[in-house]
């Protein structure tokens, strides 16, 4: 197999790398939010191009089948970063470890997009996220500053069980709308976001999502997946005048199985 990390020829050592590495994962860890509701499939080979995705039918006998496939692509996504070489002659000379900020930087940089591809695809280019996949549910809520949020969950919630989606839920907003789940619900004494928890949603801010948007999805690989060609990581680029550069990335697509496991929440402001 080709070596497409290309780390033997960079100018740092194994250790060195495997700080870099490590760096990369905490740094993705602490923006990722889609990887912590949507199963992971794969790895798969980051030379895999497309998955199939079966089109499920309910056939004679009320037996499920498939009426045909289609096929998602695997997306790069990636970051660079570059280190001046006076910058590794300095650490090197004094003994003291890699500054990993650079990498870092590129990592949390490149999490907000993989959110980012996952919750809002791209129509250019005929990628399907959740907050555009074709035959989602969608729901108009009311203005939650003003409000219920509680409500507006709980009657998404019911559409939801209407198209036989029992969960579990996980309710993923703005931090617009986040702020706006921190009061007091009524005339009780709990915040709307303790009440939405009691129904058993787990409660996830994105700061991706833009203004007033977020949604309700019921979670599991029946429903949804996120298939991983090659998981983030870092390889050697070049050298060019001197200066060494690096790219961090990873190679994957959501899988849609069931749009109807979605509820896009959509708010329009009364004029």
């Amino acid at each position: 197999m080709a070596d497409y990390l290309s780390r033997e020829a960079s100018p740092f050592s194994t250790e060195q790398w495997a700080a870099i590495d490590q760096a990369a994962v905490n740094a993705a860890k602490s923006v990722l939010v889609g990887r912590k509701f949507i199963p992971l499939f794969g790895p798969v080979g980051p030379g895999t191009f497309v998955v199939p995705k079966d089109k499920l039918v309910e056939g004679e006998g009320d037996i499920i089948g498939s009426s045909g496939k289609t096929f998602i692509p695997l997306n790069t996504i990636y970051r660079d970063f570059v280190y001046p070489w006076r910058d590794i002659q300095y650490y090197e000379e004094n003994n003291l470890p890699l500054d990993l900020t650079r990498a870092s930087y590129a990592a949390t940089l490149l999490a907000a997009e993989e959110d980012k591809l996952l919750f809002y695809g791209d129509d250019t280019r005929g990628i399907e996220g959740i907050l555009n996949a074709a035959g989602r549910l969608q729901y108009s809520i009311s203005d939650w500053q003003e409000g219920s949020a509680y409500d507006d969950v709980v009657n998404a919630l019911a559409l939801l069980r209407s198209k036989y989606m029992f969960g579990p839920y996980v309710l993923v907003v703005s931090p617009a709308l986040n702020t706006a789940l921190n009061k007091v619900y009524k005339d009780t004494p709990y915040l709307d976001s303790e009440r939405i928890e009691k129904l058993g949603v787990k409660i996830y801010t994105s700061p991706v999502l833009k203004d007033n948007d977020g949604f309700i999805v019921s979670t599991g690989s029946q429903n949804m997946d996120l298939v991983v060609g090659q998981d983030m990581i870092t390889s050697f680029l070049e050298t060019t005048d001197m200066n060494h550069y690096f790219r961090v990335f990873e190679i994957l697509g959501l899988r849609v199985k069931n749009s109807e496991s979605i509820v896009a929440l959509t708010y329009k402001k009364e004029v």
